[in-house]
This record gives C-alpha cells, structure tokens and sequence, in this order.
C-alpha cells in the first residue's frame, strides 16, 4: 500500500516515479536468465508484495521506472559482512552454504549508478539492473572468503532443502539485463564489483 500511494502522489504531481523491485518476483523454474519481459510469478510473500507494487505503479502512471535488482551488497548488513562474520566465528568447523541457489550477486553502488544514468531519460519501463555473471551462495561466500583472507576457512556445500529458512527463495532468479544495455548501461563482473566493495569497507586482505 505504501507504493500505491507514492504512485498516486507522482500521479497528483504529474512526475515520474522509479520503484525499486526484485529477483524474487520470479519463481525460480527455469534455467536461463529472466528477462525484462518475462512473465512474474512469485513463489514467496516478500516477492508477492513487491509485485504488487509493480502493478500498482503501471495502474496508475504512465511515466514510470520499475528497476529489479538482487542479492544487493553494500552498507553495513549485508551478505558480505556476515560471511566474514562467520568465518572470524566458526572458522574451526567451516560454514556451510547453499550451492543449488543461484542469483545475480550486485553491489548497490553499481545498481545505484545505472540508476542515475537512467532517470532523467523519457525511457520509461521496467529495466534489470544487476552485476554482469551469476553464482550460487557458495560460490559467493568463497569468493568473500578469498579476498577477505579467510581462504583457510571450509565451505561445505549443502542444497535448498537443508537450509530451513522462513522464506522460500526461487532457486535460480539470474536477471539478464536487456533493456539497459539496449541504452547502453551496463554493470561490471560481479567478481570485480565485490572486490571493489570489500577494498572499499576495508574487508579485503592488505597485501
């Protein structure tokens, strides 16, 4: 509800409006990166609402940005830092991690780059914004754990279904990112924009 009412504050104003969206409005059912025009289908509540949000926004404005990103790193409570966290904490018995997950890793600086290359433009539509690449969670957090120094640390690979969590994640929710390209935005590797983050906060290894 909330989205549905800035949409109706942008529409009273008469100006566009960009709603930020997810991966996980995907159900996770195939094996090849969703595009901008493939049809949502959400498997889980927090999916659900933020498609819901994106309906809102087309119902009710014509100028609009929907922009879907996903598995976002950066700031203080992330993905990153508690792989780290976990490493300085139960190195002795190594982690485990999803290896049947699979996403588009992005670190919000670079999402919030090609955002800003993109308002202001009267390219109005819906637009995956997300690092260059894929991974699973464990191909994620061993890479974490490389440039972090914690390359000693195990990581035991475990699947979806051993992981009991609240949510039900779609397994595989890789964004492809058409629309943007088509304008000339892009995102860098994952890889690289990780390793610029960590160097960033501080958590990469001094060589």
């Amino acid at each position: 509800m909330g989205t549905h009412y800035v949409a109706l504050a942008c529409q009273r104003l008469d100006v566009p409006m960009v709603y930020i969206s997810t991966n996980e409005v995907f159900p996770g059912d195939q094996r090849r990166p969703y595009f901008e025009y493939d049809p949502p289908r959400p498997i889980n509540a927090y999916g659900q609402s933020k498609l819901s949000g994106e309906q809102s926004v087309k119902d009710l404005l014509n100028r609009f940005y929907i922009v879907r990103v996903a598995w976002l790193f950066g700031g203080q409570r992330n993905f990153v830092r508690t792989v780290l966290r976990l490493a300085e904490t139960v190195a002795p018995h190594g982690l485990t991690m999803v290896a049947d997950e699979i996403g588009s890793p992005t670190y919000n600086y670079d999402a919030a780059a090609a955002l800003l290359q993109l308002v202001g433009q009267p390219f109005y539509g819906i637009y995956h914004f997300v690092n260059a690449g894929h991974a699973s969670r464990y191909d994620f957090a061993r890479a974490v754990l490389r440039l972090g120094g914690y390359d000693h640390v195990q990581v035991h690979p475990i699947t979806l279904s051993d992981y009991q969590r609240d949510s039900t994640p779609p397994p595989y929710s890789v964004l492809a990112n058409t629309a943007g390209t088509a304008m000339g935005i892009t995102l860098r590797p994952w890889q690289e924009a990780l390793a610029a983050f960590m160097e960033r906060a501080g958590l990469a290894k001094q060589a």
